[in-house]
């Protein structure tokens, strides 16, 4: 990352930047990540090579935040050091299967005449001001993979996929009078949907692709029929689901197609990564 005065009008304390003397801010992973009961741990700590703002922090006019993003989950959290190290615990079912980190020093405050001995006077010889919220060092992102979370967890209890024998049936209906939501594949669907499952690089995208457009269905039954109680188990459990996520059905404006996606923690994404790759795209395109 390369800042200088033409991106920001006040010294910048990064790598590659000349706004600094003889100072430097890093971050690094001390701990993970790593997963432990569906969340991913993961342990921070930076140094701040800099007195003079070494002193602005101890009198906690500045802090050193740090920020995970997963772009194709949206998730963008913020977290604030107290001391130099810190431990971060997520739920993965909130993170895509590529997480950024963004660490920064902020101002918690104006800042009048913001002028430190080790600034270079060559660029910096005055006073300037500093306003709260202002950032004022990065440093590198750190990146890293995670296995996709499995899609179906939430609620792979309540869905079954059977076959129907029957010769005059479509090839695929659904069933939501019963405990638990029965999909039904006619014989020729289900021995090719048998026949893909072999291959486990195909199952995710497989169940997803078979069993949202069925909860999507049930979200509209539900969302239709507030009369509709938990005495079916498949109702009971998608409410759980549902109020965990913190969305009234009733009242929301997400789309069941969104909120679908959301219980199955950005399944279609995790599903889109496993076709990708059984078919090696990767490979293919290099």
């Amino acid at each position: 990352m390369r800042l200088n005065d033409k991106n920001y009008p006040y010294p910048i304390l990064v790598s590659g930047s000349q706004d600094y003397n003889n100072s430097s801010f890093n971050i690094e992973v001390i701990d993970g990540p790593r997963e432990e009961n569906n969340n991913i741990l993961i342990g921070l700590q930076y140094s701040l090579k800099c007195t003079g703002l070494e002193k602005l922090l101890n009198q906690k006019k500045i802090t050193i935040i740090s920020q995970i993003y997963s772009r194709s989950t949206s998730f963008r959290k913020y977290y604030s050091f107290d001391e130099n190290k810190i431990s971060i615990v997520i739920d993965k079912g909130l993170l895509g299967s590529k997480v950024e980190i963004y660490t920064y020093i902020t101002s918690n405050e104006d800042i009048e005449k913001f002028l430190l001995e080790e600034h270079n006077k060559e660029y910096f010889s005055v006073p300037v001001k500093i306003q709260k919220g202002d950032k004022l060092g990065f440093a590198e992102m750190l990146t890293f993979d995670l296995k996709p979370y499995d899609s179906l967890r939430p609620i792979a209890s309540i869905v079954v996929i059977k076959e129907d024998k029957r010769s005059d049936v479509t090839s695929i209906d659904v069933d939501l009078s019963n405990d638990k939501i029965f999909i039904y594949l006619n014989s020729d669907l289900y021995d090719e949907y048998r026949k893909l499952r072999e291959f486990p690089d195909l199952r995710l995208y497989l169940s997803v692709s078979i069993v949202m457009p069925a909860i999507i269905e049930a979200l509209y039954e539900i969302k239709n029929n507030q009369d509709l109680g938990n005495d079916k188990r498949w109702v009971s459990s998608i409410n759980r689901v549902l109020k965990k996520l913190n969305i009234d059905l009733y009242s929301t404006e997400y789309s069941c197609y969104s909120i679908a996606n959301m219980i199955f923690k950005n399944g279609l994404e995790t599903s889109l990564i496993s076709l990708e790759k059984f078919y090696n795209i990767d490979d293919k395109e290099s």
